[in-house]
C-alpha cells in the first residue's frame, strides 16, 4: 500500500508491481493483484477503471473526481466535488444517501492538445 499512497501519478498494476520488486524482489504479480484487490475491497484505495488500458489505482478515496487524457492516459485529480452540489443541480439524487463519487471526465490534458494544435 505504501507504493500506491508514495505515488501521485495513479500508477497501473504494472507500475506497482515494477515499484515493490525494487524493494521485494522474489515478489510475483498474482501477490500484487491480490493485494490490490483486497485493498479496494476494503476500501483503503480506489481502482479507477480505464476505456483503454489497464486501470490505474488512488490512494486518495475521499470524493473527488478524476480527469483521463484519452491520448497519453494521464489521469489528473480533480478536488472538490460536493455532494450536496450534486443533490442541488440533479434533483432526481435529492434524497439518496451518498456515500461517495467517483467521477471520470475524458478529453485532451494540455500537452496532447499542444501537440495537435
Amino acid at each position: 500500500m505504501d507504493v500506491v499512497k508514495n505515488s501521485m501519478d495513479h500508477p497501473t498494476t504494472d507500475m506497482i508491481y515494477t515499484r515493490v520488486s525494487e524493494i521485494l524482489p522474489n515478489i510475483s504479480m498474482g501477490t500484487v493483484y491480490r493485494n490490490l484487490a483486497q485493498l479496494v475491497a476494503a476500501n483503503e484505495i480506489m481502482q479507477i477503471g480505464m476505456p483503454s488500458g489497464a486501470d490505474r489505482y488512488d490512494w486518495r478515496i475521499e470524493s473527488h473526481a478524476h480527469f483521463v487524457c484519452t491520448d497519453c492516459n494521464t489521469v489528473i485529480d480533480i478536488a472538490n466535488i460536493n455532494i450536496d452540489d450534486i443533490k442541488r443541480i440533479n434533483p432526481g439524487v435529492k434524497d439518496c444517501d451518498i456515500d461517495t463519487v467517483n467521477l471520470v471526465a475524458y478529453g485532451k490534458c494540455p500537452k496532447c492538445k499542444q501537440a495537435k494544435a
